[in-house]
C-alpha cells in the first residue's frame, strides 16, 4: 500500500466536501488560468479557483473554503486531477479504461463518502480515447473522466457537486479535461512495482536497470525497449541491489533472510546464498568490488540479534565459491550503504549511528570516521577516489577528502532527508535523492553548486544512480516508479 505523505486522496476529497462555501452556479466558465504539475500534467481552469497538490494529486475548488460547512453547498464543485503516476497507484492491476475508472472510483470513495457507480461510457476528449463514469451517493454526485495519452499513460479528472448539480458543471469539466496536456520531464518511467522502491542499479553496459522494492521483488528493465526482462522473487522487502562488474551477476539483500542472494543476470536463476549465521541480521546494502572478487554487505541488528554480524560490514570473497572473508565492526547502528573505492583498496560505509567510516580492505582496519549530526543513509566515492560524498537525514549532501577525512563542502538545498547519493562517471556531477520528492544535481564550477532539480516523483525518492556513460540518471521512489532522466549538461 503506497503512502501519501501529506494526506491521502480521500482526505483531499473530504476537504473539497467539508471546506466549501456557497457560490452561484455557472454552467460554463472561461478557462483563463494554467496549472503545471511536477507530474508532467498541465491544464487550464477558471480564474478564482483555489487548489493544492500533494502526492501527485491536484485538488481544486471553485470557491475559497468556509470552515465547518458540514456538507457540499449548492453551487460548489470540487475537482481532482491525477497524472499517470498517481493514477497507477490506484489501478495498477487493471488495463481497460472502464476497469481503471471503476478502480479509481472505488479508491476515491474510500471512507465516509461511498459512491455507487452508475455506468461507464467510452467517449473521446480532445481526440483521445476516454472513459466517462458517473457516480452518486446521498450527499454528492460524482463524475470521473479517464483520458488515454498512449504508452500506458492515463490522466484522470474527477468532480463532485451537490446532488443533482453535476449537469451545471459538466461542460466546464469537459473543457478542463480537453485542456489537459501530458509532457513529462523524463525520458521514461517504469511502473510495475506495487510498493516502495529502495534501490536502483544500472548494468555495466548500461542496457539494463534493476530496482529493489518492498513488494518483495527485484525487477530488471531493458532501457531501450522499456520492457521488464526479469523478476527476481523474494519472501519480503528487498532493500538493495547491485550488478557485478562484468554484468553476469546480480546481488540482492533485504529483510527476506539472513543472507545475500546472488542471481544469474541473464536468466534470473538463483545461483547461491551467502548465509549470515546469526538470526535476525538482515542486509540493507550490497556492493561488488571493482574486480568482482569481493562483495561487501551492510547489516542491521535488533534486540534479538547476535552482535557478531549485526551492525557490521561483511566481506565475502570469491575463491572457487563465495565465502565470508571478514567482519568489519565499528558501527553501532544499521549500516545503510556501502561503496568500494575505484581501486578497490578501500571501502566506505554509512550508518544510522551518524557516521560514515572508511576501511582498508586488505587489513579490515578502520582508517577514517566521518561524523554527521544524525543518520547517514548513503555514501559514494568519486571516480578518481579523491572525494567521498554522503547523504544525511538532515537534508545536507556532504563532501569529504577521501585521504584525510577533512570536510570539503556542504550542499544545502533539499528540504528533507537525503536517501541516496551518486557521482557521475566523469566526476563532474553529484545526484542526490530525497524525501522532499526531488532528485537534485550538483555541478563543480570552482565550487559545488546546485545545477538542476528533477521533479516527477510523487513520494519520497529513495535512490539515484548514473548510467555508465553518464547520459542517464535512474531514480526510484515510494510512488513505486523508476524514472529515467536525461542528464542535463
Amino acid at each position: 500500500m503506497f503512502c501519501w505523505r501529506m494526506t491521502c486522496l480521500s482526505a483531499l476529497l473530504l476537504t473539497l466536501i467539508v471546506l466549501s462555501a456557497p457560490l452561484p452556479a455557472l454552467a460554463q466558465e472561461p478557462l483563463t488560468e494554467r496549472y503545471i504539475s511536477i507530474s508532467g500534467v498541465s491544464f487550464s481552469y477558471p480564474a478564482g479557483w483555489v487548489f493544492m497538490e500533494t502526492g501527485g494529486v491536484i485538488a481544486l475548488m471553485n470557491h475559497l473554503p468556509a470552515f465547518y460547512a458540514g456538507e457540499l453547498p449548492p453551487g460548489t464543485v470540487g475537482v481532482i486531477v491525477m497524472g499517470p503516476a498517481a493514477l497507477s497507484q490506484m489501478a495498477s492491476d487493471t488495463a481497460a479504461l472502464t476497469d481503471v475508472g471503476y478502480a479509481v472510483a472505488a479508491a476515491v470513495s474510500y471512507g465516509e463518502y461511498k459512491f455507487e457507480p452508475l455506468g461507464a461510457e467510452e467517449i473521446r476528449v480532445a481526440g483521445r480515447p476516454a472513459m466517462r463514469l458517473e457516480a452518486r451517493q446521498a450527499l454528492a454526485d460524482g463524475l470521473l473522466l479517464i483520458i488515454d495519452y498512449g504508452e500506458g499513460n492515463l490522466v484522470a479528472l474527477g468532480a463532485m457537486t451537490s446532488p443533482g448539480e453535476m449537469a451545471q458543471f459538466e461542460e466546464t469539466m469537459l473543457a478542463m479535461a480537453a485542456s489537459i496536456e501530458y509532457a513529462p520531464a523524463w525520458r521514461a518511467r517504469f511502473q510495475a512495482h506495487t510498493d516502495y522502491i529502495k534501490a536502483v542499479a544500472f548494468s555495466p553496459d548500461g542496457a539494463l536497470i534493476a530496482s529493489a522494492s518492498n513488494d518483495s521483488t527485484v525487477r530488471v528493465w531493458d532501457i531501450a525497449t522499456a520492457a521488464e526482462v526479469l523478476t527476481l522473487p523474494h519472501e519480503t522487502w528487498v532493500q538493495t541491489v547491485a550488478f557485478s562488474p562484468d554484468g553476469t551477476l546480480i546481488a540482492t539483500g533485504g529483510e527476506f533472510a539472513e543472507a545475500v542472494r546472488i542471481w544469474d543476470a541473464t536468466t534470473g536463476a538463483l545461483e547461491t546464498e551467502l548465509v549470515i549465521p546469526d538470526l535476525f541480521v538482515f542486509v540493507y546494502s550490497v556492493a561488488f568490488s571493482p574486480d568482482g572478487t569481493l562483495i561487501a554487505s551492510g547489516t542491521t541488528q535488533d534486540s534479538a540479534s547476535s552482535d557478531t554480524h549485526g551492525n557490521a560490514v561483511l566481506l565475502w570473497g570469491l575463491d572457487g565459491a563465495w565465502q565470508e572473508k571478514a567482519i568489519l565492526k565499528g558501527h553501532t547502528d544499521w549500516v545503510r550503504s556501502v561503496a568500494f573505492s575505484p581501486d578497490g583498496a578501500r571501502l566506505a560505509s554509512a550508518a544510522n549511528d551518524g557516521t560514515a567510516r572508511v576501511w582498508e580492505v586488505a587489513s579490515g582496519e578502520e582508517v577514517l570516521t566521518l561524523a554527521h549530526p544524525t543518520y547517514v543513509s548513503s555514501v559514494a566515492f568519486s571516480p578518481d577516489g579523491a572525494l567521498i560524498v554522503t547523504g544525511c537525514e538532515d537534508g545536507i549532501v556532504r563532501l569529504w577528502d577521501a585521504a584525510t577525512g577533512a570536510p570539503v563542502a556542504e550542499l544545502a538545498g533539499h528540504s528533507d532527508s537525503v536517501n541516496g547519493v551518486a557521482f557521475s562517471p566523469d566526476g563532474t556531477l553529484i545526484a542526490s535523492a530525497s524525501n522532499d520528492e526531488t532528485v537534485r544535481l550538483w555541478a563543480f564550477d570552482d565550487t559545488w553548486q546546485e545545477k538542476a532539480i528533477l521533479k516527477g516523483h510523487t513520494d519520497w525518492v529513495r535512490a539515484a544512480a548514473f548510467s555508465p556513460d553518464g547520459t542517464l540518471l535512474g531514480s526510484g521512489a515510494d510512488d513505486g516508479s523508476v524514472i529515467l532522466w536525461d542528464v542535463p549538461r
